[in-house]
């Protein structure tokens, strides 16, 4: 992977759903995901929805078997990993690894970095993880901070949004002390 690659690395699956078994691998730029009907691709994205902290179900653990497993290998940044490394997790050549297994009596055990966690608490990673772009929607693009953030990057403003935050903390203390 490049050294600015941040997103997905690799996603392994396992008694989800259609899926006995996958391991998907993912490149810089633009993946996509397609096939027939049945053939997987909501699982996948279930997969990683589970490996994010979304809502564990199960019914997605594959008939006749104990328990579904997924895991996803990925590229972060140094800020992110210093934040999780001081919270336990390992982070292996600026790759974070984050699984779930729910097993067919509806535990469900989640692991950040080979550390026990919460489904919550990785839900406030998952924005700096990856973005998923499926028929009609987007998470990150319902969100007026990540615009606004996005312009300004592309815009090169990232100075002048920097002085203007520090002028108007001082605008806020003068007025609170006022």
């Amino acid at each position: 992977m490049s050294e600015d690659f941040r997103g997905i690395e690799e996603i392994s699956i396992r008694n989800l759903g259609v899926i006995e078994s996958a391991e998907i691998e993912f490149k810089p730029g633009l993946n996509v995901l397609t096939g027939e009907t049945g053939a997987g691709k909501t699982m996948v994205l279930t997969a990683l929805s589970l490996i994010l902290g979304g809502k564990s179900d199960t019914e997605k653990v594959r008939t006749g078997a104990e328990r579904l497993v997924a895991a996803g290998r990925f590229a972060i940044s140094d800020s992110l990993a210093s934040s999780l490394e001081e919270s336990g997790a390992e982070i292996e050549s600026g790759s974070l690894l984050i699984s779930r297994s729910v097993s067919a009596d509806g535990k469900s055990r989640i692991h950040v970095g080979g550390a026990p966690t919460t489904a919550s608490k990785v839900a406030e990673i998952a924005e700096e993880l990856v973005e998923v772009h499926a028929q009609s929607s987007t998470h990150r693009l319902t969100r007026p901070a990540y615009i606004r953030n996005s312009v300004d990057s592309f815009g090169g403003l990232q100075e002048l949004v920097n002085r203007y935050s520090a002028l108007y903390s001082q605008y806020q203390e003068l007025s609170e002390r006022i």
